[in-house]
């Protein structure tokens, strides 16, 4: 019976052993690449965030400059017909 128990003890030392070095390892080598495959997805996110808000903003300024520039040039034909009027 000793001798059995021995054994199980010893069987029992290295279920510990192996959970403690290797699966606790793996596991938190496994924690580890999580969080920095979240921290680089979320760095990513900010990044295309950024770049679509700025792409937002300069497509606005663009479209307002070539609206003005459109009224702008819709006011100088109108000038330049009604001066062409009076000199009829």
């Amino acid at each position: 019976i000793e001798a059995q128990l021995s054994s199980i003890n010893m069987a029992s030392a290295a279920a510990g052993a192996y959970q403690k070095y290797t699966l606790d390892v793996d596991r938190q080598l496994a924690e580890a690449q999580a969080v920095a495959t979240a921290s680089a997805l979320s760095s990513l996110a900010d990044a295309d965030y950024v770049q679509e808000s700025s792409n937002l903003v300069t497509g606005g300024i663009l479209t307002e400059a070539s609206i003005s520039t459109i009224a702008l040039s819709q006011q100088i034909r109108a000038d330049q017909i009604l001066s062409l009027f009076a000199t009829l």
